[in-house]
């Protein structure tokens, strides 16, 4: 039978550690797995598996022998993994406690400005055809009033009061189609 002090002094001879390293490795696939399903990259879950192992290893005195090892390292991968996701989501914040910078980064909503503009567009298209030419080639395509007149065979006057008539249409009918 051997000694106490035989069976003492071997104990201290083998590693503490041994047992952990040899769990800590079986758990490796499992805890590849779960990097992959939380990063959806491999190059970034190589990454936080490394992370994840190089934690577990460096906190084995806090592991409680007899606990699952494996719910232990899912949970420090977790903690990891939600460090990058918030130390990356903060990297690009800046103070600004009054709240100046954010007002002078927001924009007015578009909604009215796209219904209003849909009216007018229907009601362009309500437009005699030789009204809506005049407007479009004008006020759409920058065309000058000489140029218009020119093209409909009649005088600059004519071709304004045309148009002053062709907008007069549309601000009764409640839309404005005035340029500027």
């Amino acid at each position: 039978m051997p000694s106490l002090a035989g069976s003492v002094s071997s104990a201290r001879q083998a590693p503490p550690w041994r047992g952990f390293s040899a769990e800590l490795q079986a758990a490796t696939a499992q805890l590849r797995r779960m990097a992959l399903y939380l990063t959806r990259d491999g190059e970034d879950a190589e990454d936080l598996l490394q992370e994840t192992l190089l934690r577990a290893w460096a906190a084995r005195d806090r592991f409680t022998p007899g606990t699952s090892l494996g719910a232990w390292t899912r949970r420090i991968m977790h903690n990891a993994y939600l460090g990058r996701v918030l130390k990356f989501s903060t990297r690009f914040e800046i103070e600004d406690p009054q709240g100046a910078i954010a007002s002078s980064l927001a924009t007015p909503a578009t909604q009215e400005w796209s219904l209003a503009l849909h009216e007018v567009g229907a009601g362009v298209l309500a437009l005699p055809e030789a009204d809506r030419e005049d407007l479009i080639s004008t006020a759409v395509d920058g065309m000058s009033y000489g140029d218009a007149a020119r093209l409909r065979g009649c005088s600059v006057a004519a071709m304004k009061s045309r148009l002053w008539r062709t907008r007069q249409a549309l601000k009764d009918a409640g839309l404005d189609a005035s340029p500027g």
